[in-house]
């Protein structure tokens, strides 16, 4: 037969045990947790980047069709000009 009192430690030490394991679960899952939070910042950080690169393309295109725009307009004018003469 096992003694009281050695049936008592091995309780205390599954309490002990369980006291430890759970902070420690909960610390895992929280730090989890602020990985995911972290990956999204950094996610959403680089969608924003991407967005300003993306304007600044759209910006960049919209000035070169002005441009070509321009071009066409001085090469009809240039070309009506040697017409006449």
């Amino acid at each position: 037969m096992i003694p009281v009192d050695r049936v008592n430690v091995g309780s205390e030490n599954e309490t002990n045990l369980t006291n430890t394991v759970e902070p420690q679960t909960n610390l895992k899952l929280k730090d989890e947790n602020l990985s995911a939070v972290k990956g999204w910042e950094k996610a959403e950080s680089e969608v924003l980047a991407l967005k300003q690169e993306l304007e600044k393309a759209t910006q960049q295109r919209e000035a070169l069709n002005e441009c070509m725009l321009q071009l066409r307009f001085a090469r009809e004018e240039q070309e009506k000009r040697y017409m006449m003469i």
